[in-house]
């Protein structure tokens, strides 16, 4: 009933598989190349990669295609061949035999272009591979059903000519040779230039003569193609030839001097010492127009209709189930005793592979419950394969093909198993471990001493005698019956552990998070992604003589050890850009020096012998420089203005096998001295303060490796004017100009305010002299003497106190520049009843002052009104016959105090009348000392006190008085 249950297709297949692949990238048109139609794929001394095509030529970065065609300068868009010559400068090689030369960034046309249209017909065609320029600036080039020519700096042309007889002719320059063409039939091969010939019997048959198509040279050897054959000639003779069913489009040796073959149907590396032995067979199916190996060992091969193909590696080989494998995913990869590889699918299959050969599979049943994939497989001590699933565990013996598979049914869900002899074996899984012996399990950890956590490694060091697991929650030891947690000696410990390896005197435990943990009695160690690792998490482990290979979901890393307690180790990463088919790597296996690598995309293999690192440095290019946001060509060196100050710098290393996910250091020296890391290629700087910068970058490759020169460039931002050296001069002396000067002015201002105070003082003196003049106190004090004859006790003491009151408030308001409208009123009220009383009453007077005015808060320029009141009274009112009347009033304007003073007098012209009449007088200082010292204070305070006179006039136009109208600022 058991095996109608399960029903097993067991079948190891006598088919071989020679079949295999290498992984590649494959550029077209929508990764921006101008066509699929390439003729030749060339690496310059910088670093670049050249495509020339149907639609012009290519640049190509890692990143980036730059195409250049007719727009661009090139004279015709089909080019067949790039070469570099002495200077640096790239030619391109076009259909039109039009030439023309890439130079400082530029397509320049070939100056003697016209001499070559002129010398040939048309429908002629250059030659592939028989171009040179001289130091001398002279180019050589055959041309197809022709000879061999060459044109000077001049523009003078020479046809390379020879006897031919009966010989096929080539051209040798320096260390290059040059296909010239000879028709008819020829048997021998002359190979000459200027100063010799070397004539070589070929001993061709009828069929084989035809023109050389392709001829290079190493060592002692010669190659050279004619029609489908190749011919290896030393020593005069032919010594190897080997004629190809297709068309040969292409031959070269490569910069390791590997002998390479474009043909109508693939690429060929053949042995250069047995050119019938292939090396790599690569891209059957396409038509190869050349191959070329970079500088990093990668190779490119350019297609007739295809595009461009790269290769990382030719080490590295893939398998998939185009081949034969039963499945892509693979989830262990297992070797045996007899060197078999054992390939586990993540489906319910199993790949045997024979000498890196596909020989046979395993099917087993489908829908298993809890998973179809495969566990683990393990080799019985009888030769006998374990593959153990989720279910099951099934036991085969793949040499007998007539013993079905047997299926243990007491280990179900069991992750891994290890033997301790031929008949007892530990199962490990969820439920911990079970021993098993001669088929019947008599220990289970879960029931016997409850140790039940879920197992996924197990490892059995026979010198020992302690068995080892690795689990969920990390690292145990069983020993006499006891399970011990080794985490409890080391917090290390306690990560998942899912392989177990023995290093020297070391376990090597695959942790999940962890990294790698090397662990004994004495110590434990930890490598982990911060040390060089791809990953923390590693899904399997192989240790082979020094080397330690692990597994990971991003690729495959060896870790050589020097000395493990000093920590010195070395650590080299294999990635998909390397090789492998993918980065998701499940598990190892090393036969001798094979390294198997099982992923979700197949099998890759490789010789660990012939992995060697990229130790090629990186070039580094400046790719564009943008300033504000503005694009600029690329200089060395740039000098901007001072709002120039925002930087966009991109560039870019060259190196092709990290097509993604190059690692940049650079510096912007002048700001900061120290190198930042980074995976973008391209910086950008704002707003940089004056000064003179140098920007570095460098690239690393994928071993480390970084740029043996940095790229840079040079930045000055120039200051603003008026922080450079003659604008500070300038401002240092103008300000010490301007300080002095307004030394000099605030002197002569502070003088000039003393000379005013001291006039201010005078005036008011003067006008202090004018207000109790003689002639004033003389009268007064007649007044009071004519009071006192007539016994007028009362008025004379009246008068007296008055006038006492009177010249108290004059001599404490001339002690003050300014003084309150009550102080000035108060005073001035005084005057008046005395003039009044010692004119006999012959006016009468009125002071106003507006509510709105406070008159304890303003102030006015003391004694000012006094000397206006003074002049109506003795020129205006003392004419008038009738009695007259005075009026003071003061109101407030928005800006200004209004003091009017009028009176019904006689007029001013009246008064100068009266005045002329009685002679020449002395013109009035009371006005003038008024005047000048209103002039005086409006030089202080820069505030005008206008004094406005209005003669008033009766409705018949007869003058009726006068009217002075005093204008004073609030600033008093």
């Amino acid at each position: 009933m058991r095996y109608l249950f399960i029903i097993i297709f067991f079948s190891l297949l006598a088919e071989i598989a020679d079949g295999q692949q290498y992984q590649f990238r494959n550029y077209e048109v929508d990764d921006g190349l101008p066509s699929s139609e390439i003729y030749h794929v060339y690496q310059d001394s910088e670093g670049y990669i050249w495509i020339a095509t149907d639609m012009g030529v290519s640049r190509f970065d890692g990143c980036e295609f730059k195409n250049y065609d007719l727009e661009d300068g090139l004279p015709d868009n089909t080019i067949f061949e790039i070469y570099e010559d002495y200077k640096g400068r790239i030619w391109f090689l076009s259909y039109s035999m039009r030439l023309s030369y890439y130079y400082n960034d530029t397509i320049h046309t070939y100056e003697h272009n016209d001499v070559i249209s002129e010398y040939f017909i048309k429908n002629r065609v250059l030659q592939k591979l028989s171009f040179y320029v001289d130091k001398q600036d002279n180019v050589f080039f055959g041309v197809q059903q022709h000879n061999f020519f060459k044109i000077d700096s001049t523009g003078d042309i020479d046809e390379i000519m020879m006897e031919s007889g009966d010989t096929l002719n080539l051209y040798k320059r320096g260390s290059n040779f040059f296909n010239k063409y000879s028709g008819g039939a020829h048997s021998k091969l002359n190979i000459f230039n200027e100063d010799y010939s070397q004539i070589i019997d070929l001993s061709l048959k009828a069929n084989e003569r035809n023109p050389i198509q392709y001829a290079c040279k190493s060592e002692n050897s010669i190659f050279l193609t004619i029609g489908n054959i190749l011919y290896h000639i030393r020593e005069d003779s032919i010594i190897n030839k080997r004629e190809f069913n297709r068309r040969i489009l292409w031959m070269n040796l490569d910069k390791n001097d590997d002998l390479w073959l474009g043909l109508v149907g693939g690429a060929l590396r053949l042995n250069k010492n047995n050119i019938n032995k292939n090396k790599n067979v690569l891209f059957e199916d396409h038509e190869i127009t050349s191959v070329l190996r970079d500088y990093e060992g990668g190779y490119w091969f350019s297609t007739q209709k295809n595009g461009l193909y790269y290769v990382p590696s030719l080490s590295i080989k893939t398998l998939t189930q185009e081949e034969g494998l039963y499945t892509n995913n693979i989830g262990v990869v297992k070797s045996d005793r007899d060197k078999n590889v054992w390939v586990g699918h993540k489906e319910p299959g199993v790949t045997l592979i024979r000498n890196r050969k596909i020989s046979g599979k395993i099917e087993l049943p489908k829908n298993e419950p809890g998973g179809e994939g495969i566990n683990d497989i393990i080799f019985g001590p009888d030769n006998s394969l374990y593959v153990l699933r989720w279910k099951n565990t099934y036991k085969v013996k793949p040499d007998n093909e007539d013993v079905q598979p047997k299926i243990y049914k007491h280990s179900a869900n069991a992750n891994s198993l290890i033997f301790f002899s031929d008949n007892k074996f530990v199962v490990a899984g969820v439920w911990g471990i079970r021993m098993i012996k001669d088929d019947e399990v008599f220990y289970k950890s879960c029931k016997e001493v409850n140790f039940c956590p879920r197992i996924t490694s197990l490892y059995y060091p026979e010198k020992d005698s302690v068995l080892y697991l690795g689990g969920l929650n990390g690292f145990w030891q069983f020993k006499d019956g006891e399970f011990t947690h080794l985490g409890e000696k080391n917090d290390l410990l306690y990560y998942r552990v899912v392989d177990i390896a023995e290093y020297k005197d070391y376990l090597v435990l695959a942790t999940k998070g962890g990294g790698l943990i090397l662990y004994n009695r004495d110590a434990v160690f930890q490598v982990t992604r911060k040390d060089g690792l791809l990953s923390n998490s590693i899904n399997s482990v192989q240790v082979r003589n020094n080397m330690i290979w692990l597994a990971h979901n991003r690729g495959v890393s060896k870790l050589t050890y020097h000395d493990v307690k000093s920590e010195l180790f070395d650590i080299q990463t294999l990635v998909k850009k390397d090789g492998l088919v993918d980065n998701e790597v499940n598990d190892i296996a090393i036969v001798d020096s094979i390294v198997y690598v099982g992923t979700n995309e197949g099998l890759s293999y490789f010789n660990f012998m012939s992995l060697t690192r990229n130790v090629f440095p990186p070039p580094i290019k400046i790719k564009n420089i943008k300033i504000n946001d503005s694009d600029t060509t690329v200089q060395s060196s740039y000098k901007l203005d001072y709002h120039q100050n925002s930087l966009s710098i991109s560039f870019v290393g060259l190196t092709y096998r990290q097509a993604d996910g190059v690692k940049y250091r650079y510096k912007m020296k002048g700001l900061n001295e120290d190198w930042n890391i980074t995976d973008r290629n391209s910086k950008f700087y704002t707003t940089l303060s004056p000064g003179d910068y140098e920007f570095l970058v460098q690239a690393q490759n994928e071993d480390g490796i970084w740029s043996e020169t940095s790229a840079s460039v040079n930045f000055t931002i120039e200051p603003p004017f008026w922080k450079k050296w003659w604008f500070i001069g300038l401002l240092v002396l103008v300000i010490s100009g301007l300080i002095w000067w307004l030394f000099y002015f605030r002197l002569s201002m502070i003088r000039r305010r003393n000379e005013l105070m001291q006039d201010i003082n005078e005036y008011k003196q003067k006008i202090l002299r004018q207000q109790m003049n003689p002639h004033f106190i003389f009268n007064t004090l007649n007044s009071i003497q004519y009071f006192l004859l007539d016994e007028d006790t009362t008025s004379s003491l009246n008068y007296l106190t008055k006038f006492a009151k009177m010249m108290r408030i004059v001599l404490d308001n001339s002690q003050q520049t300014f003084v309150s409208i009550e102080d000035e009123i108060r005073g001035l009220n005084l005057y008046l009843e005395l003039e009044a009383l010692r004119f006999e009453e012959s006016f009468d007077y009125e002071i106003k002052v507006d509510d709105d005015i406070n008159t304890y808060e303003y102030k006015i320029p003391a004694l000012i009104l006094q000397p206006y009141v003074e002049n109506s009274i003795r020129h205006g009112l003392l004419h008038k016959k009738s009695k007259g009347f005075l009026t003071v009033h003061i109101q407030k304007n928005e800006e200004s105090l209004l003091c009017s003073i009028e009176d019904d007098g006689v007029g001013r012209k009246r008064a100068e009348e009266i005045k002329m009449s009685k002679g020449p007088m002395k013109e009035s200082l009371g006005s003038k000392i008024t005047e000048d010292r209103i002039n005086v204070l409006n030089s202080l305070y820069s505030d005008e006190i206008d004094v406005h006179f209005v003669d008033l006039e009766d409705e018949e136009g007869n003058p009726r008085g006068t009217r002075v109208e005093i204008t004073l600022p609030f600033v008093f």
